[in-house]
């Protein structure tokens, strides 16, 4: 099976953290506020036979109940997932959903609007049969995107 090796082609660049507001009645979830973390990835090589452009993608960290006393308010916080929990984390190449799990994300303000990121993600290539399994490990910065969605 073919290896991307993200590590050595790729970045992560400056993205968003945005707030939304979800319910589902018919599965039971009330109404909820959700953050969503978007990091595009520079533009890269990834090896793999059916892509020959440079791939352009980002990680998606989505669903994230927090439940912070205040959502806006990031400093300090430390993430982590597993396959069993609700977050949906993943990352697209070759048009194939790519999960992943946070080992940790480390969230520090910078100032206002402005947080730093150090993350190790475990990418489960081998989910779409893309290729092997791989950690990504990146440091990037992120803006919070204040306005609620919904």
């Amino acid at each position: 099976m073919n290896i991307i090796n993200l590590q050595n082609k790729t970045t992560a660049e400056k993205g968003k953290i945005e707030l939304f507001w979800f319910e589902d009645k018919s599965i039971g979830l009330q109404r909820t506020l959700f953050h969503r973390i978007t990091i595009p990835l520079s533009s890269f090589e990834s090896g793999l036979e059916k892509d020959t452009k440079l791939v352009k993608t980002k990680i998606v960290v989505d669903w994230l109940d927090l439940k912070l006393r205040d959502p806006l308010e990031l400093d300090k916080l430390i993430l982590r997932s597993s396959p069993d929990d609700d977050r949906d984390i993943s990352i697209f190449i070759e048009g194939k959903h790519n999960p992943c799990d946070i080992k940790k994300m480390a969230i520090n303000k910078i100032s206002d609007k402005l947080y730093e990121i150090k993350c190790e993600l475990d990418i489960d290539f081998e989910y779409e049969k893309v290729a092997k399994n791989e950690t990504f490990k990146f440091k990037t910065e992120v803006e919070l995107v204040t306005e609620v969605i919904g």
